[in-house]
């Protein structure tokens, strides 16, 4: 009976945290919404600059090899589709109402999380294949006439830099926006299982 007794006596100093109030959670909830979809805006307008720049220099520069042009209009086609995904990613985000029963707003999340995944690694590998052809496209008229050493060297930062961005600054990009939607996800169970 004794152990009973301090089994008891734990069970009531025990105390259970208090539940997050449902408006902190979806406060979190949205500030994760808007901190992503801002993130993504902000990719899709240095896209299309991106794009205005490339397209100024298309038209403003006059290249011997139609090469070059089909690179310049291979850069713009593919920087264009991605920035129209990444829109179509923010426009959903400004959508999302959390006033929605929740389990709409879930399923909602989980697929905006599948094409999410889609984009980031497969989308991603293709944008990257296009871009690099897109880009060798275009130096092959620049580079031509320089030397053997001008080359490699060229092609070595262009290399490097492409492997720091793809495996270093994407991974780490593709990583944090992984947790804002899985921090979005959790809010919403978490507000789910609180009701």
């Amino acid at each position: 009976m004794d152990n009973f007794d301090k089994i008891a006596a734990v069970w009531k100093t025990a105390s259970t945290p208090p539940l997050p109030k449902a408006g902190d959670i979806i406060s979190k909830a949205n500030k994760e919404k808007k901190e992503l979809s801002k993130r993504i805006w902000l990719q899709s307008i240095t896209l299309l600059i991106a794009t205005a720049g490339v397209l100024y220099i298309a038209t403003s520069i006059h290249f011997k090899f139609i090469s070059t042009y089909i690179g310049l209009a291979l850069m713009v086609i593919c920087v264009s589709v991605f920035s129209f995904i990444r829109l179509q990613q923010a426009r959903f985000l400004k959508k999302v109402d959390f006033t929605k029963p929740l389990e709409i707003i879930l399923i909602q999340f989980e697929e905006f999380y599948k094409k999410q995944q889609w984009i980031n690694t497969k989308g991603v590998a293709l944008y990257t294949i296009v871009l690099n052809i897109a880009f060798a496209l275009y130096f092959y008229e620049l580079l031509l006439p320089e030397s053997f050493l001008f080359n490699a060297i060229v092609l070595a930062l262009y290399i490097s830099w492409m492997l720091f961005a793809t495996l270093w600054l994407g991974k780490r990009a593709v990583k944090k926006e992984f947790e804002k939607t899985n921090a979005i996800i959790d809010k919403v169970n978490q507000l789910k299982n609180h009701i």
